[in-house]
């Protein structure tokens, strides 16, 4: 044990309110919890996990086997303490825990190469489970414009589930750091993993946000591009170019008018809590747009342009 982990332990020891039976107990009752994510509340996991993804013909098919493998290993660790959660020991549940929340983490920016293998020494990238994306795409086949629209669905909602399945594994990590004060002599294990049990329990992260389509974009316009100064792709554009941050705000608009109730006449019962500041910063850059337009009008003219 590591001298800052038993520094930890101690001052947990400090600030124990709770019986160790009750804290036992409730940490069994948080295995269940655990369960429901990849198997109700996010089933997008489940189903990779039992999609049977095999023999692959091609590079993105062999990315979407990974993520097949990835999501089977995480299930088979959850559905595993699932079905013994009265009969694991505290340290084989420890063990169970950073098993997950590693793999999880080990997953999360995989990088694979031009061959569809899993590399790790190429570069990084920002996108989240890239190989899940893939397995995704392959399950979800594009035949309508409804298809693409529930692909990147299923692939936020496999993101947002890894998300909380990595944050409940901390929080039961925080509940055996306090019974390896109060019951030691309970963390038997069976030397079945070789994981650290010093190792640092991995970040809690955000699911990556998934960008906004062209077909997103394109309704937006055509049903409420007038409200927000917007008439045209080219006028989007203009105004998101430049801007990601300014992108990132009108797709929380666009996100949450997707989700708001809709009257009789198909608009939104109430407007999202940026769209007044939204208009006002579309109206700002279009204005100024056709300000310098107007005012070097000359030049486009001299070279054709206009």
């Amino acid at each position: 044990m590591n001298i800052t982990r038993l520094a930890d332990l101690l001052v947990l020891k400090y600030k124990l309110a709770i019986s160790p039976a009750e804290l036992e107990a409730n940490l069994r009752k948080k295995i269940g919890v655990l369960w429901t994510y990849p198997n109700k509340h996010f089933n997008i996991l489940k189903a990779c996990a039992d999609s049977g993804a095999s023999k692959p013909k091609n590079p993105n098919e062999r990315i979407a086997v990974a993520g097949h493998l990835f999501c089977k290993e995480l299930l088979s660790w959850i559905n595993y303490m699932k079905d013994n959660s009265a009969t694991l020991s505290l340290g084989e549940i420890r063990e169970s825990l950073l098993n997950i929340a590693k793999l999880i983490e080990r997953n999360q920016n995989a990088t694979f190469n031009n061959a569809g293998k899993y590399d790790a020494r190429m570069e990084p990238t920002d996108r989240q489970f890239p190989h899940i994306s893939e397995l995704i795409f392959q399950m979800v086949p594009i035949k309508r414009k409804h298809d693409i629209k529930l692909r990147n669905e299923q692939y936020s909602k496999a993101r947002t589930g890894l998300a909380r399945i990595v944050s409940v594994t901390s929080d039961m990590m925080d509940d055996i750091r306090k019974l390896e004060v109060m019951v030691p002599e309970k963390f038997t294990h069976k030397d079945t993993t070789d994981v650290d049990i010093d190792a640092k329990m991995p970040n809690r992260f955000k699911p990556q946000r998934s960008p906004i389509s062209i077909n997103d974009i394109v309704d937006f316009i055509y049903q409420h591009g007038a409200d927000y100064g917007i008439s045209s792709q080219e006028d989007w554009a203009t105004v998101f170019r430049d801007d990601p941050e300014l992108k990132d705000k009108m797709t929380t608009v666009i996100n949450t008018i997707n989700r708001t109730p809709k009257d009789e006449s198909g608009r939104p019962i109430w407007a999202p809590a940026d769209a007044a500041e939204m208009k006002m910063i579309i109206a700002e850059i279009l204005r100024d747009v056709a300000e310098r337009k107007s005012t070097n009008a000359h030049l486009f003219e001299n070279k054709g342009v206009l």
